[in-house]
């Protein structure tokens, strides 16, 4: 008998396919990066960079949960790839002379948060993750 694909931890780790898919577009398609005339040419190269590995790390996220068979190994693999764009993040802050925002953007605020910026991002991506592959762990390992 076949695993269903519709799942609590499949859906969890779609969501976190999906914002990794769009979110680097949603961010910095726009006069922030992409078409920010005080930018070089080659800092918006490394920005349209970010928004194509973004894409391409939630799509192969989408594929090895949805596409491939549903079993532990996928799963991993799914968790790989949706993570590795978060991570990688995480750590770019520690390269010399950078910031999470440019001195004349406005800091957003989100549910309540002041300065939500990248660092707290990543975590909160991550965590969602790691909730679906524990969700979604239990629910193959239980067949």
């Amino acid at each position: 008998m076949g695993v269903s694909k519709l799942s609590v931890g499949r859906v969890v780790i779609t969501l976190v396919g999906l914002f990794t898919t769009i979110g680097a577009f949603m961010a910095d398609y726009n006069n922030t990066h992409i078409f920010n005339p005080k930018w070089m040419p080659h800092a918006k190269f490394h920005s349209a960079h970010t928004i194509t590995l973004g894409m391409t790390l939630g799509l192969i996220t989408l594929y090895f949960l949805w596409v491939r068979q549903p079993n532990v190994n996928n799963l991993q693999l799914a968790t790989l790839f949706g993570s590795v764009f978060w991570v990688s993040q995480m750590f770019a802050i520690l390269f010399p002379n950078t910031a999470f925002f440019d001195p004349d953007v406005d800091v957003p605020v989100i549910l309540g948060v002041v300065e939500f910026n990248q660092a707290k991002m990543d975590v909160v991506v991550l965590c969602v993750l790691a909730l679906g592959y524990y969700l979604e762990f239990g629910r193959l390992n239980r067949r």
